[in-house]
């Protein structure tokens, strides 16, 4: 059915196209959030690849392979966005965590320096890696067959790329997170020294007569 909706997408049905992306819209928006995290970014690599797989759809080889090909697309939007920038982001992991209606002060100063650490921990693995560890281990698509669809890859190629996300995060994560410190309230100034006394005889320089 799949292959039969590309295969007539391929051939300029838009009410197939519209089918097709629909279908595999959640998994475009995964890797897009795995590459660039949570964001306008990632959004506009989405519907920058459906513009483009409109454009492209009668290129389409094979219509059985129309989700790593719509997939790939995505990827390819991202890469160009990091490529842009010098600065690589991490995802947004905040939404990730429990929702939380009031934490109290000290709280919230332990959830901010969790989140801190975990988004510089993830932002030093490389984007492949990045990539398979984010789909694990924060998004629905954590299996390992979800994840080599998704990224175009063998699964033995998953497990691999896992293998050393875990070594990578092994350093950063062995350390536990501090809480951002506080600046003391400044205390009583210390008292400044004594006026010298004007009054009483004057003071007289010189020898006596």
């Amino acid at each position: 059915m799949r292959t039969e909706i590309a295969r007539a997408a391929r051939g300029g049905d838009q009410d197939a196209f519209a089918l097709l992306v629909n279908e595999n819209l959640a998994g475009m928006r995964a890797v897009a959030i795995a590459v660039l995290g949570y964001g306008e970014e990632a959004a506009d690599a989405v519907q920058d690849a459906v513009l483009i797989a409109l454009r492209k759809i009668s290129q389409l080889q094979d219509p059985a392979a129309a989700g790593p090909w719509l997939r790939s697309i995505v990827r390819n939007n991202c890469r160009m966005v990091l490529r842009a920038r010098r600065d690589v982001p991490i995802a947004d992991l905040e939404p990730m965590l429990p929702a939380d209606t009031a934490p109290g002060p000290e709280e919230a100063l332990d959830r901010a320096a969790t989140r801190d650490w975990v988004r510089t921990a993830v932002d030093t693995l490389p984007e492949p890696v990045r990539e398979v560890t984010v789909l694990r281990y924060f998004t629905a698509h954590s299996s390992y067959a979800q994840i080599a669809e998704l990224c175009a890859v063998p699964a033995d190629t998953v497990r691999s790329r896992l293998r050393d996300g875990r070594r990578l995060l092994s350093a950063p994560c062995a350390s536990p997170p501090r809480r951002p410190s506080r600046i003391p309230a400044p205390g009583p100034k210390p008292p400044g020294p004594r006026p010298r006394s004007t009054s009483g005889p004057a003071a007289t320089t010189g020898s006596p007569a």
